[in-house]
Parts: C-alpha cells; structure tokens; sequence
C-alpha cells in the first residue's frame, strides 16, 4: 500500500517506523550522491508483516546523482516541494528530500496540508513563506518531538533543516530512548 493508506488506523509508534526506514533509504541514496527529488506517500510502499512496517522507497524516475556537491536542475510534485526549487535556486541539495519528508510528516500526522490545495499560487506562496500553525497540531495525538521534527524539516532556508537523515535519525534516538 502506499504510505497514507497503509498508516490509516495505525499508531503514531507505527508512523514512527515508517518514519525511521525512510530516513534510513534517505541516509543510504544521500550517502550515494543520490537525490530523490520527489518525496510523498506515492513512492513510499508500506507492508504491514504481523502489524511491523516494511517500507520501501520507489520511483527514482527523476533522481539524479550528484557530481559536485549541488545541482541546478529539479523535479517533483508541488505541494512536496521545497522552497528553493521553487525560488529556482542553482545550488539544489540532499535537503529538498528532508524538507519534502517534512511535508510527508505533515500529511500523515494530521491527515492534512498546511495550505490550501485549490490554487497552486496558494501552494507556492506557502512553500516560500508559510509556517506550521499550532492549530495544525490540536486534537491530534503527537508527541511534541514529531511535531519539532515536522517543523525543522520544513525551515524554508536549508541550513535551518537537519543536516542529514541520520542527524533526524539521531535526534529520534534522543527524544525517545531508542537506538535506530
């Protein structure tokens, strides 16, 4: 199933998971020089094996592999876009995936985009100065921590982003106790 599906009925601990082996493939294509470039519930598979997650991260149609640090072309879907595709910026990273999983966070965890979907300037203009509003968060059962990452991952400057998968991964392993 893919990925909203798959979380419908579930716990925030088996989001988590999910959660946890995406930014594992994510740590391990960056590793590569790889982009993914287009990051959302689509090309994330979900299979449940007796109520654990098994997730994989597909369709790497519009990667590319990085020769030099940064990159000026890009892809993806809008409303997972990060701001500096948008803004054209010719010094594209491993981070527009951070800040697209930070979308992709949003949207498991509340059911919900923080815009309005009807029109794309609306998508845009949120991508390029919008913010989480806490209201985003009420009667919603998620630990502060997931919403701290939800937020880090959707800084609009990519230097105000978690480095790195693994830097999430690490920040995972204090907020919870765990080792991922």
């Amino acid at each position: 199933k893919v990925m909203l599906e798959a979380l419908e009925g579930k716990s925030v601990a088996y989001f988590e998971e999910c959660l946890v082996q995406i930014l594992s493939a994510l740590d391990y294509i960056h590793s590569q020089g790889v982009i993914h470039f287009d990051i959302k519930p689509e090309n994330i598979l979900v299979a449940d094996k007796n109520g654990v997650p098994d997730v994989k991260l597909v369709d790497f149609g519009v990667s590319i592999k990085l020769k030099g640090g940064s990159v000026s072309w890009a892809a993806g879907t809008l409303p997972y876009m990060a701001p500096e595709i948008l803004s054209k910026s010719k010094n594209l990273d491993h981070r527009i995936d951070l800040y697209s999983l930070g979308m992709l966070c949003v949207r498991s965890l509340t059911g919900q985009f923080p815009f309005n979907r009807r029109e794309q300037s609306e998508i845009v203009e949120w991508h390029l100065h919008g913010s989480l509003q806490e209201s985003l968060w009420e009667e919603k059962d998620v630990p502060r921590y997931l919403q701290e990452i939800t937020a880090k991952l959707l800084r609009k400057n990519p230097s105000e982003r978690f480095s790195h998968a693994r830097v999430v991964l690490h920040f995972l392993n204090l907020a919870t106790n765990r080792k991922y």
